[in-house]
């Protein structure tokens, strides 16, 4: 491997970012920016000088027509493709090229990568999304206890990882329930179902944001952000114009870039 530079990595997630908005163009497959790539765009007009990553928001029935049209190349890839059980257990997906690899602060070695957040439609009743949130995060949990317990407790692993698959079912019963029941045509409403970073009164926000979508240059090109950008930054980042304190303008995922041989 030959190390590189936090400039040369993002170069090349800016290189995958292009293939991916490439492709959604000609799959007409919306989504937006998000995140901290979305103050990238807005506060930067590009990177956050020092983050290595990109996030974007989509829709849940714009990311099965995603996967639907997706296909793996020789190097990048996406982690929920052959999965289906994968892409309704998760809120989100990620885009892997092992043309790339970071080293994080525990010395393990990845790809690089593109998040995708998958939001649902929800009913306006925060206190129950809330709830129904809280309830599939508690059984996403309990469910990885259960494949941890079987990793240590060799003798007990049938039981445990039965367990696990008894939970797995039930969160998934209980995710495509809500989807057919919470549709675009009763929802004002978008949420993350299964964020672990997010608190969901934050990321509930109005289906809206997403009709018209604006086009804010980044780097020097131009890519589809939410049309209430601003107002959805303020509320779940609070005044994300201002930068933060110079201890906290770390790389948030790793230290050291390198390009596969």
């Amino acid at each position: 491997m030959q190390e590189i530079t936090l400039d040369e990595y993002k170069k090349a997630l800016l290189h995958l970012l292009d293939y991916f908005d490439t492709f959604c163009k000609k799959h007409q497959i919306s989504y937006s920016l998000g995140g901290g790539t979305l103050i990238g765009a807005v506060r930067h007009k590009g990177f956050i000088p020092w983050d290595d990553d990109i996030d974007i928001y989509m829709y849940h029935s714009e990311y099965e027509k995603f996967v639907k049209h997706w296909k793996d190349t020789q190097n990048i890839t996406l982690a929920g493709l052959y999965d289906k059980n994968y892409r309704c257990f998760c809120c989100f997906d990620k885009i892997y090229d092992s043309n790339f690899i970071f080293e994080d602060y525990t010395h393990q070695f990845g790809n690089l990568f593109l998040d995708i957040f998958i939001y649902d439609f929800v009913p306006d009743n925060p206190k129950f999304i809330y709830k129904n949130i809280q309830k599939i995060k508690f059984f996403k949990k309990l469910t990885r206890s259960f494949v941890k317990l079987s990793h240590k407790y060799g003798l007990m692993r049938g039981i445990f990882l039965s367990c696990a698959k008894l939970l797995e079912k039930k969160t998934l019963s209980l995710l495509e329930k809500w989807r057919l029941t919470y549709t675009d045509a009763n929802c004002e409403n978008i949420a993350i179902f299964m964020s672990e970073y997010a608190k969901s009164e934050h990321f509930i926000m109005p289906k809206q944001y997403f009709s018209n979508v604006v086009y804010l240059p980044f780097e020097d090109r131009k890519y589809p952000c939410m049309n209430n950008y601003d107002e959805h930054l303020k509320k779940y980042y609070g005044d994300y114009m201002k930068l933060p304190p110079i201890n906290e303008r770390v790389a948030p995922h790793s230290f050291k870039y390198y390009k596969a041989n």
